[in-house]
């Protein structure tokens, strides 16, 4: 099922203006039947990256993440946004990644369904034993910490919650 990724190319590493809270996005697209996506990693630390995507038909607009496209390619899509993970993985080694599962029209924030599907998918596709797994469902967050990274930084985990209460009001375990 996600042994099929779109072919991806990988664009500029774009420095973000403070205080956007990221320190660099990485921008990838991909062209599917229905249009071009994106998908931006967004260095919120040193080496974790939130990542997002969205049709690039939607780049303005301010519900680009929540939209549904109907166009039957989900399964694609997130093997392709795995893929780039695994890239970023092979560039960055001790890549952790996170993800906030955004809300459908007339969804609340807490345990959307994009939220449980992705978790189901990154639960599968990264290993406890290389990864630690955290579990924000009050605001539909999910982070996947590199054990490498962990052990390399001791102070990783409450440096991310920090910056996470700070950025997108979550409350801290």
């Amino acid at each position: 099922m996600f042994d099929q990724p779109y072919p991806f190319r990988s664009g500029p590493r774009i420095p973000e203006p403070q205080p956007s809270g990221y320190l660099r996005v990485y921008t990838y697209v991909f062209h599917t039947e229905n249009g071009p996506y994106v998908v931006r990693l967004e260095e919120l630390i040193s080496s974790f990256f939130a990542v997002k995507f969205y049709p690039k038909r939607l780049k303005h607009s301010p519900k680009k993440y929540s939209q549904l496209t109907r166009y039957g390619n989900a399964s694609r899509v997130l093997a392709t946004c795995l893929h780039v993970m695994l890239d970023m993985r092979r560039k960055v080694p001790p890549a952790s990644f996170g993800f906030q599962g955004a809300s459908l029209l007339g969804e609340g924030i807490q345990g959307t369904k994009r939220y449980r599907i992705y978790k189901r998918i990154f639960q599968t596709f990264f290993s406890p034993a290389e990864f630690r797994h955290l579990d924000y469902p009050s605001q539909s967050m999910y982070l996947i910490l590199s054990n490498r990274q962990l052990m390399a930084q001791a102070n990783l985990l409450e440096l991310l919650e920090q910056h996470l209460v700070r950025h997108f009001y979550i409350d801290g375990k």
